[in-house]
């Protein structure tokens, strides 16, 4: 009886460099472990770019460097050949570990300490002589604040705020968020006759705060507050709402907070286009501490 002929199987495609087994080695070999995006974790993997941190950093021979998020120690490594001693604090213990693994048993570890924990939250900061970080930041407040200040430049703070409904209800709404996450009780009922005038509801129509004197041309207003602006005339014209609306105390609440942070900053006057850069960091801080944000 003659034999069953036999299909050869090939190897080829299961050996080869660009095969499926050999993909998911090479990324199961470079992944240690998953970065922490919520902590801004993100590694610094050109040399070139580390390089230019360190000769721009102007490092002497004598200098401590603090150097904040090391990470894997990329950066750590240009700084220790450069710098008498680097004092490096990170959050996270497996990037720790990595770093203490990476320097161990060479010249350059009792040139390194590792802190571990939050720099914001130490006691008291090493002594250092320079400060090497690229810690995360909350980008989406920053530009939130600066496009409510840049929807028309030459307007001054207080109109681009205070005469603008879209803006308040938006801080409003955010206020009311941080507050229930923080345990905050809020006082939701309606102002009585009296207490506080009715507030106009459409927008452009506030010339007692300043809207109508702006030096030149206007500004297009951004996408995002012209489809808000539709919305809301969509909505009153639906439901045939009249165009005042009684105030809530707590609207009144974060009204009077906006007031407060731009006059402690002392822009209430003033216009975007005139403001630098601490001018707006200072507001930002202020509007924070008052539990006011844009994000």
């Amino acid at each position: 009886m003659p034999k069953s002929a036999q299909r050869k199987v090939s190897n080829a495609r299961s050996s080869g460099p660009y095969s499926a087994s050999a993909a998911a080695k090479a990324k199961s070999a470079n992944n240690i472990f998953k970065f922490n995006t919520d902590l801004g974790q993100h590694i610094l993997k050109n040399p070139g770019v580390a390089e230019a941190i360190v000769n721009k950093a102007f490092l002497k021979p004598s200098d401590v460097v603090l150097e904040i998020g090391p990470g894997t120690g990329n950066l750590t490594t240009k700084i220790l050949q450069h710098a008498k001693k680097v004092v490096a604090v990170e959050m996270d213990p497996r990037m720790a570990a990595e770093l203490t693994k990476r320097f161990q048993s060479t010249p350059q570890a009792k040139k390194l300490e590792i802190i571990l924990g939050d720099v914001i939250k130490l006691e008291k900061l090493p002594y250092f002589d320079v400060c090497i970080s690229n810690t995360p930041i909350a980008f989406e407040e920053w530009d939130g604040l600066l496009r409510i200040c840049f929807v028309r430049k030459n307007k001054t703070l207080r109109s681009s705020f205070l005469g603008m409904t879209s803006v308040m209800d938006m801080l409003e709404k955010n206020y009311r968020t941080f507050c229930a996450h923080n345990d905050i009780p809020l006082d939701d009922t309606p102002l009585a006759e009296g207490e506080a005038a009715d507030e106009e509801m459409e927008e452009g129509a506030d010339e007692s705060y300043g809207i109508m004197d702006i030096e030149g041309d206007e500004d297009e207003l951004p996408q995002f507050l012209k489809a808000e602006q539709d919305r809301k005339k969509e909505e009153r014209a639906a439901s045939g709402l009249s165009r005042r609306k009684k105030k809530g105390r707590v609207g009144e609440l974060v009204r009077a907070k906006v007031k407060k942070v731009l006059d402690m900053c002392e822009v209430t006057e003033k216009r975007s286009r005139l403001c630098d850069q601490n001018d707006f960091l200072r507001m930002l801080e202020s509007f924070n501490q008052e539990g006011l944000h844009f994000a």
